[in-house]
């Protein structure tokens, strides 16, 4: 089985931006965090809070660190010609 960290981190790379998805296990919260404040993720899912101040789902509100660096490979290969 895999890592769990990479795990999550493949499910929030394939969230859409502005997508949010339900917290099913609440044990998971802060291995969320972790592999949200990690270099690859860069911070780019925020935490919803319900009226009880209780986390209920991650929403994906910007693109990743891993997103940008492969956006920014694709522009220098068509910049180039290639």
């Amino acid at each position: 089985m895999k890592d769990k960290r990479s795990m999550i981190a493949q499910l929030i790379i394939e969230m859409n931006i502005l997508e949010k998805r339900e917290i099913k296990r609440k044990e998971m919260i802060n291995l969320i965090k972790e592999v949200n404040q990690s270099q690859m993720i860069g911070h780019a899912c925020r935490f919803v809070i319900n009226s009880e101040q209780v986390i209920t789902h991650i929403q994906k509100y910007r693109m990743t660190a891993v997103e940008k660096k492969i956006e920014k490979e694709k522009i220098e290969r068509l910049r180039n010609g290639q």
